[in-house]
């Protein structure tokens, strides 16, 4: 059953063998590109967004959904099987194939034929400032410093060819965070400390939220990105999951609170403590277990989708209307996120214990 009342704990209810997460993931995923649609092509705001009186958008809602199954997932790993090199090792392997060729297809298959569009050939393509080369080596560490190549996006809604890379920094970032309370057994002996840090981040973006900032937690020039916050999170969900209750009935109410917040405009304040929850119960309780089961294109569909939107727009196929630009460009999107699946992201994921034996054994030789 879906919906039921036996109260429980989500250490008991959730299963890491069978569970929908990756279906969410995959919606999430096409959410992203739904929100771009409306963004790149010029259309306006998108039906979530003007429903949530410009709080909520589809890809917000994603974005931060992701980090929240992220924070729980990469923190569950650690706890699995807490050695560093081989957590470290695992995580390159889940991002940087994927993104690398991500960045060689831009520069050598789609922007190619965006500058063929506006010029009629490629001479001069790779003699720019800001050529395809230097767009490959500026980003290649995950920091986007080179967001447009030939000067191709200049004349676009949004200026980087890529526009969805950025979150992979923060990711990667919090991966590394994962990693150091790891190493210092903060996740097994002091996860208390886990959760103080999710409450100080939430009490500063609370406190952004509201513009009531306060000299000991400004500690950026900038707001504190939600997404650290509910990184958090789901690292406490994991951390304390036998404490937490898990029944429909908090489900529902949680759903309901967040409806009325979002009609009070309060939904920034309550994201953080309800969305996780929901995003949690619905991974444990939707009957999609085997979505994933073969294959994950969540990853590719992310990273490629912005692109192809951008190279659609060139040729001013976003002038058929949203529909068709949200499906065409998901059409699009599709057989790249496929190849990179099963040509790269699955094949580097083969290499997660193969190469931990030769790390292991050079540490080993190391300390004696």
């Amino acid at each position: 059953m879906i919906f039921s009342s036996v109260q429980s704990n989500l250490g008991l209810a959730f299963n890491h063998k069978k569970n929908s997460l990756g279906f969410l993931r995959f919606l999430f995923a096409v959410l992203v590109v739904l929100q771009h649609s409306y963004i790149l092509g010029n259309f306006g705001n998108e039906p979530l967004l003007s429903l949530s009186k410009g709080q909520l958008s589809s890809g917000s809602l994603a974005v931060h959904a992701f980090f929240i199954i992220s924070g729980f997932l990469i923190t569950r790993s650690y706890i699995s099987n807490p050695n560093i090199w081989r957590y470290s090792w695992h995580r390159i392997l889940r991002i940087f194939p994927g993104f690398w060729v991500c960045l060689l297809v831009t520069s050598f298959v789609i922007a190619p034929i965006a500058y063929i569009n506006v010029h009629g050939n490629t001479s001069g393509y790779f003699l720019t400032s800001d050529s395809p080369f230097s767009y490959v080596f500026s980003n290649l560490f995950l920091s986007i410093k080179q967001p447009d190549i030939a000067g191709l996006m200049a004349s676009h809604p949004e200026k980087s060819f890529n526009g969805s890379l950025w979150t992979l920094e923060w990711e990667f970032f919090l991966y590394i965070a994962i990693a150091i309370l790891g190493s210092l057994s903060i996740l097994t002996k002091f996860r208390w400390i886990v959760l103080a840090i999710f409450l100080v981040l939430l009490l500063t973006y609370l406190l952004d939220s509201c513009h009531c900032r306060i000299i000991l937690l400004y500690w950026t020039s900038n707001r504190v990105p939600p997404l650290l916050v509910l990184f958090f999170s789901g690292a406490v969900f994991w951390l304390y999951r036998e404490k937490v209750y898990w029944n429909s009935i908090i489900f529902v109410s949680l759903v309901l609170v967040t409806s009325v917040a979002i009609y009070l405009n309060l939904y920034a304040w309550v994201e953080p403590l309800t969305l996780p929850y929901i995003i949690l119960w619905l991974s444990i309780n939707l009957p999609l277990s085997n979505f994933d089961k073969h294959s994950d294109y969540s990853y590719g569909i992310y990273i490629y989708s912005f692109p192809i939107q951008q190279l659609l727009v060139q040729f001013n196929l976003d002038e058929f209307g949203v529909g068709f630009y949200f499906m065409l460009s998901l059409l699009l999107t599709m057989p790249l996120a496929i190849l990179s699946w099963h040509f790269f992201e699955k094949p580097a994921l083969q290499f997660k214990n193969k190469k931990i034996n030769s790390i292991n054994y050079f540490v080993s030789k190391v300390k004696k």
